[in-house]
């Protein structure tokens, strides 16, 4: 199946589901040993069944200021 790409998705999607995503553009299979799930559906114009609440964290500020890492949740309508 071709799939033409676009600019921007709407959903919300994790930095994990990038490789999946690229194994299903090129057809190549992953028998689900992956972690993250493809968001093809979405290059394609599709919206996916539902949103995922994504885990998000960064060390930068405590690895470069001391300060606290940086961890959240992320929602279709809010992030934490």
């Amino acid at each position: 199946h071709h799939l033409a790409p676009r600019g921007r998705v709407e959903q919300v999607v994790s930095l994990v589901d990038v490789f999946p995503t690229l194994l299903e553009l090129m057809d190549w299979s992953h028998e689900g040993h992956l972690s993250g799930v493809s968001f093809a559906p979405l290059v394609a114009g599709t919206a996916l069944p539902s949103e995922p609440d994504l885990y998000v964290e960064t060390l930068f500020p405590f690895l470069e200021y001391g300060w606290s890492p940086l961890k959240g949740i992320v929602t279709p309508d809010w992030k934490y």
